[in-house]
């Protein structure tokens, strides 16, 4: 494709669109930057505003795969479990890790249903358990599912399902055939 027919289909697109475009130019070809940035100019929009664009549209679809987090009394709800890269900015008084968001079926983690990026104030606790009982965060950005925060929360999902029923036998053992 030459300069022309990238300048033709970006005519095409909306603001919303061309922005998007825009916010991931290191990925295009050179007559395409070319057509972008004319239609840009065209526009009257900048190339700075394609960044501060596609991170709202980040957060707002984040938001919304997020919705309302918390268990209910039987234990049915959404969750977040595990906690990885993390960065913390002392200068804001905020840090920006990786969670994984959980569907949970009688208290028990499921379907891992997306990684988050999550941002909240550096003065929480941190653990793997960050999000039972906190609701002071901000869904940044979806990111693929983390395959170490579902490998974890499986296997001690597994190793506390093993311990408890031992516990049971063990219990059960002792008190009934004896």
């Amino acid at each position: 494709m030459d300069t022309a027919e990238f300048q033709a289909s970006y005519e095409q697109m909306s603001n919303e669109e061309l922005l998007c475009v825009a916010a991931d130019r290191k990925d295009l070809l050179e007559e395409a930057g070319v057509a972008l940035d004319a239609e840009l100019v065209k526009r009257g929009l900048r190339k700075e505003d394609a960044k501060t664009f596609k991170r709202n549209v980040d957060r707002l679809s984040a938001r919304d795969v997020v919705g309302r987090v918390g268990l209910n009394f039987r234990g049915f709800g959404k969750q977040f479990l595990g906690a990885s890269n993390f960065e913390k900015d002392s200068s804001s008084g905020f840090q920006e890790f990786d969670s994984t968001l959980w569907y949970f079926y009688s208290f028990l983690p499921i379907v891992p249903i997306a990684t988050v990026k999550i941002r909240r104030r550096s003065d929480q606790r941190s653990s793997i358990f960050w999000s039972f009982g906190d609701k002071g965060f901000t869904p940044l950005e979806l990111k693929g599912i983390e395959f170490f925060h579902v490998a974890l929360t499986y296997l001690g999902a597994a190793v506390t399902a093993y311990v408890a029923l031992r516990l049971f036998f063990i219990l059960f053992d002792s008190l009934f055939l004896r």
